[in-house]
């Protein structure tokens, strides 16, 4: 089996996840219980490493580390720039997403809290990969990259355990219990990511 073979998703339990990966999720409620994620069976025994790309095939990449928290932000610009319910994201270390093949365009826009946001897509699709300051091909000073795992090549075992800006959310979008939700977004949201959830 390679990790990009669709398989049946299965709940791990917080002790079958390595002790990194157990100490930032720790505190982030939903998993107080043991409950972690969706992942496809024998992630972890195999090592982890997942591929995607854009819907024209021009860009690939690889991500090299489990996701420190899968998230749903409910915001009205993510709503906008989706053009559906909410925007999903993934949030990786730096050095752990790999552009492996073909380039990235930078689209710039401010959000409607006045800061400049930059979201790297497909020249040619205009499919949206990942977030970041620095190009994904770049070094950077960044410790993490929020990276849109809809353009995963398996997105079967995705399951967000994190959302925010519900205060905006659909009326008719149910809020899984137990999920750790917020009504806008914490102060520090960069910190919250490269912390896997657990500053707040």
């Amino acid at each position: 089996m390679t990790l990009n073979e669709p398989e049946a998703a299965v709940e791990l339990e917080l002790s079958d996840w390595p002790e990194s990966t157990r100490s930032r999720h720790s505190d982030v409620a939903g998993i107080e219980s043991g409950h972690v994620s969706f992942l496809p069976k024998g992630i972890l025994s195999m090592g982890y490493k997942q591929a995607g790309g854009c819907q024209c095939l021009f860009v690939r990449y690889e991500v090299t580390e489990a996701p420190r928290l899968v998230y749903t932000c409910h915001c009205t610009d993510c709503q906008r720039i989706t053009g559906s319910a909410f925007s999903l994201g993934m949030v990786v270390g730096i050095d752990e997403f790999k552009l492996a093949q073909g380039e990235l365009s930078p689209l710039l826009r401010t959000a409607s809290n006045g800061q400049v946001r930059k979201r790297w897509v497909c020249p040619d699709c205009g499919t949206w990969i990942c977030n970041g300051n620095a190009h994904p091909a770049s070094p950077s000073e960044e410790v993490i990259r929020v990276v849109r795992p809809g353009t995963l090549d398996d997105t079967s075992w995705l399951r967000p355990t994190v959302h925010f800006w519900t205060r905006s959310a659909q009326s008719w979008f149910v809020l899984p219990i137990n999920d750790l939700c917020f009504e806008t977004q914490p102060n520090n949201v960069y910190a919250f990511f490269a912390s896997g959830g657990k500053e707040v």
